[in-house]
């Protein structure tokens, strides 16, 4: 099968050029032919949080890809639609994040339905993190040309079978991205490289920082954490929002010679050194659909402490890979990192994380689509025949 994977792609950074990436492999992996079409222009600045769009990682987590799809000029995403038609691929995979992209993937989808070629839409976060009026009819609009969808937890299953009745739905974990591995790095020269020490009880928080991420509800936590248990707290990932609240909140809590913070994007060859300095992940956010970071987290056999939030119930076996704790709740979020530290549930979890990780599989995702594109109509299934 030839696939036509629509999305974004080195040289941009960030989750969904990874997802794009490794899926990319696992497609030629299962002996189908693969071709990525990105963008030439992804956000415009003046839309951009954070420093850079651009990953300047020495190792690169790339692929050749075709960069036709400008964001804000709907000349290229008819260019676009053509190019990909031309490639007579028998299927479209569409990697969706954020409604602001939907107009492009609409009209670029529009021409493929035209061409009778299936669509398998990827829904990373169905509901976006930070609202907008005109996110849900931009989401809408284009979820009505869509038949065929992927998704990573159960809630946007049942969310996308009620926006969209009749359409199909696979569900499958959010895989782990094995690019990262990186076993010459060991937690002794994790926590050298950091500045840590060999006995410290270290809690990671990795990731862009952003509101729903809940940095602010940690951070609150963390003086009931040290009243019984000494740990430190080591921050990594660019502030796509100002910096100023959570300077004050430290300062008020008293927190400064307890953390180390890294504000900024981590490179690709460094992601192995923080997930092997820490004893612990928190990811105490308000609100999810589901999150790359844990199975980063379980790459490396780290355990999770999180919100109940979204499809995180799905991807944390609350007393196994981790803890889940109720959201907004700093002084829940600190009875878990302390029973952690002071049971020794380090060992266990982890032990459970190997055996449970093998659910975060690109194979499960490269069945889904197989089947999903299965599921086409007499029509196209003729049509996939005749090639």
């Amino acid at each position: 099968m030839r696939v036509a994977q629509i999305g974004v792609a080195h040289p941009y950074r960030g989750g969904i050029a990874h997802y794009t990436t490794s899926l990319h492999h696992s497609l030629l992996q299962r002996g189908h032919d693969s071709f990525v079409v990105s963008f030439s222009r992804l956000y415009p600045w003046l839309l951009f949080p954070g420093k850079s769009q651009f990953d300047a990682s020495e190792r690169h987590f790339s692929i050749d890809s075709q960069r036709l799809i400008d964001s804000l000029n709907p000349l290229s995403w008819s260019a676009a639609a053509r190019r990909i038609l031309d490639q007579k691929p028998d299927a479209a995979v569409v990697q969706y994040w954020h409604p602001y992209f939907a107009p492009a993937f609409r009209a670029i989808v529009s021409r493929l339905r035209a061409g009778r070629i299936p669509v398998v839409l990827i829904c990373h976060n169905i509901v976006p993190h930070e609202w907008h009026p005109v996110a849900t009819f931009l989401r809408d609009r284009f979820f009505a040309q869509v038949e065929r969808f992927l998704v990573h937890a159960d809630k946007d299953r049942r969310l996308l079978e009620a926006l969209r009745p009749g359409a199909k739905v696979f569900k499958a974990q959010h895989p782990v991205y094995h690019f990262f591995e990186a076993p010459a790095v060991t937690r002794e020269s994790a926590r050298e490289s950091l500045g840590l020490a060999r006995e410290d009880n270290v809690i990671l928080f990795f990731g862009h920082v952003r509101p729903y991420k809940g940095l602010d509800i940690l951070l609150r936590s963390l003086p009931r954490v040290l009243n019984r248990q000494k740990v430190r707290l080591l921050i990594a990932g660019e502030f796509y929002e100002s910096r100023n609240r959570y300077d004050r909140l430290l300062r008020n809590l008293g927190l400064h010679p307890y953390l180390i913070v890294h504000d900024r994007y981590v490179p690709n060859e460094m992601v192995a050194t923080y997930f092997r300095a820490a004893n612990l992940l928190a990811l105490p956010y308000r609100a999810a659909t589901q999150s790359g970071i844990v199975p980063t987290a379980y790459l490396f056999d780290l355990p999770v402490v999180t919100t109940s939030v979204g499809g995180l119930p799905e991807a944390v076996l609350d007393g196994k890979t981790g803890f889940l704790v109720p959201p907004e709740n700093p002084a829940a979020l600190a009875e878990a990192i302390v029973d952690y530290f002071q049971a020794h549930w380090e060992a266990p979890f982890r032990d459970q994380i190997r055996r449970f990780k093998q659910q975060f599989s690109w194979s499960t995702i490269v069945d889904g689509i197989e089947d999903l594109v299965g599921a086409a109509d007499g029509r196209e299934r003729a049509l996939l025949q005749a090639r």
